[in-house]
């Protein structure tokens, strides 16, 4: 069957009618936004890097060299490439994720007790060591 623009899909589905994208994408986003919360997770998005072990060892070895966990150190690494391909702060990246924790270090709620805070944190993209990508 062919396709016939503006006739073969109808209602969200039919690209021909104005905001059908936008639409389309902020019902996708509050889809997954409320299926994080489902989960118990506190930000709308995730990300899994699948790697062999040998990986893992290499991310553990960076990190502690900066005194960070993993995953702090695997989001800065991200960010430091988006900022660099993107040409844009650093900063401006790592302010829409959690800020990193130092090596080993449990989070504690202001009561002591060894969960994570409740609410978000914000990465300021300050320390840690420099993560400024050089010129190409």
């Amino acid at each position: 069957m062919v396709y016939r623009p503006g006739k073969d899909l109808g209602g969200r589905a039919n690209d021909h009618q104005p905001g059908a994208a936008e639409r389309t994408k902020a019902r996708v986003d509050a889809t997954e936004a409320k299926k994080q919360r489902r989960k118990g997770r506190r930000r709308a998005g995730t990300l899994t890097i699948e790697f062999d072990l040998p990986f893992r060892a290499y991310l553990r070895d960076a990190a502690e060299t900066r005194n960070m966990g993993i995953n702090g150190y695997a989001r800065r690494a991200v960010a430091a490439f988006i900022a660099y391909d993107l040409g844009i702060p650093f900063e401006e990246v790592t302010k829409h994720f959690a800020a990193p924790s130092k090596h080993g270090e449990v989070l504690r709620r202001d009561d002591g007790t060894p969960r994570a805070p409740f609410g978000e944190s914000f990465d300021d993209g300050e320390g840690y060591g420099p993560w400024r990508i050089g010129s190409r």
